[in-house]
This record gives C-alpha cells, sequence and structure tokens, in this order.
C-alpha cells in the first residue's frame, strides 16, 4: 500500500467512527434539541402565519390553540 492509500483508509475509518459516535449519542443522549411538546411539536421550530391575523407567531402556540380547541 502506498502513502495515499494509507491516508484515505485512515480518513474512511475515521469517517466511519464519526458517524457511529454522532448517531450513538443521538439515540442515547436525546439532545434536548430534538426533544418535543406534549402536542409533538418540536421545540426549537420557525414560526408560522397565523391564519386569521396573517402575523408571525409561534408553531407551539398554535399547535396548542387548535389541540385545546378539541378537548373542549
Amino acid at each position: 500500500m502506498s502513502g495515499s492509500q494509507i491516508q484515505m483508509a485512515v480518513l474512511a475509518v475515521l469517517a466511519v467512527v464519526i458517524t457511529v459516535a454522532t448517531i450513538s449519542y443521538i439515540l442515547i443522549a436525546k439532545p434536548a434539541y430534538l426533544r418535543a411538546s406534549v402536542y409533538g411539536v418540536p421545540y426549537y421550530s420557525p414560526q408560522v402565519i397565523n391564519p386569521v391575523t396573517n402575523k408571525p407567531m409561534d408553531l407551539n402556540a398554535l399547535s396548542n390553540y387548535y389541540m385545546e380547541g378539541k378537548k373542549k
């Protein structure tokens, strides 16, 4: 094996190790940015357009409004 083949093999093994470590971290630690609210809305979600006022609002507030309305 030449030097360049050894370097590519090392980089490929390093990429596999980093990928496996990252996926393991996400599955085991369950970071806060992947958590969701009671209604399944992610905590870090973009704002959406309010259908009534056409102004931006929090997606969690919008889902809470509609889910609370279904409970009544």
